[in-house]
């Protein structure tokens, strides 16, 4: 089996693999959310006190056209309420609670929307990664974000991702200066999904030394989401990826400061290991 995996690396162009790897960054997913409730202003406060440098929260928009940070499209799991956040006016959801924290230290607060996020990153020096989920009942969820990106001055420290083509395609076409990303679950070899974007978002499962060296040849930077096991920060790094986003952040950033980030040898060590796990599995 390691003979096999061995051959398959060797059959790779080897040059980009002799190269030693930059350190990522940490993007806080839905703010520090193993110590607060996912989206909740208390998690992307945690992650700017942790000195976190990018913080990721998902939006959609009210009835009322308010864009709140909420990542499922029902209500049901944060707010027991057979709803979506498009059914409600943004002062009908501030008349509900969620749980924020685990454990000790429990405290209920209220959902919270995209300005509050944007003023405390810019107020702390931030980047941020806004999510779009659109929603056929309320159309404008793009129109709504950029304006309030434009209006807290966070113009160049947002990159806006979605898992919806046609949302990343209108951003571009109201603001073909934003930095955006396609988030993908899965990559394929000509990464053609990603065309229209000027980076890609990809679910830890997708990442490969390949997938990363090809979008940088074309000046594309890889942005992952969610690595939350320990053992698998190494092979993200040796990967070559730039942002690693995870619901631990501290987790992940003392796993960046004890990772290898050697090229050659040690780097292909790393990620033959990685397959040899999945094979394992």
């Amino acid at each position: 089996m390691i003979l096999a995996v061995s051959i398959s690396y060797t059959a790779l162009n080897l040059d980009y693999l002799m190269e030693d790897v930059p350190c990522p960054q940490v993007c806080a997913h839905r703010g520090d959310n193993t110590n607060a409730s996912d989206n909740s202003y208390k998690a992307f406060e945690l992650a700017v006190s942790e000195g976190i440098p990018w913080i990721e929260l998902d939006v959609q928009i009210t009835s009322d056209g308010v864009v709140a940070a909420e990542h499922d499209q029902s209500l049901k799991r944060r707010f027991g309420l057979d709803r979506s956040v498009a059914d409600m006016t943004y002062e009908r959801l501030m008349q509900y609670q969620v749980i924020n924290g685990r454990g000790s230290g429990k405290e209920l607060v209220h959902i919270t929307t995209l300005e509050e996020v944007l003023l405390l990153a810019r107020e702390n020096g931030v980047l941020v990664q806004v999510e779009t989920k659109p929603s056929e009942k309320r159309p404008g969820l793009e129109e709504e974000v950029l304006s309030l990106i434009h209006k807290t001055g966070m113009h160049d420290r947002v990159l806006i991702i979605s898992l919806y083509g046609d949302s990343i395609a209108r951003v571009k076409e109201l603001d073909p200066e934003i930095s955006t990303a396609h988030a993908v679950l899965m990559a394929w070899k000509d990464y053609a999904e990603v065309e229209d974007a000027d980076h890609l978002s990809a679910e830890v499962g997708a990442v490969s030394p390949e997938l990363v060296h090809a979008l940088h040849k074309k000046g594309m930077e890889v942005f992952c989401w969610t690595a939350d096991d320990p053992d698998g920060i190494q092979y993200l790094v040796s990967c070559g990826v730039d942002v690693i986003g995870t619901d631990d952040p501290l987790m992940v950033t003392k796993k960046l400061d004890e990772a290898d980030y050697s090229g050659g040898i040690k780097r292909i060590c790393h990620l033959m290991v990685n397959r040899i796990s999945d094979m394992e599995r």
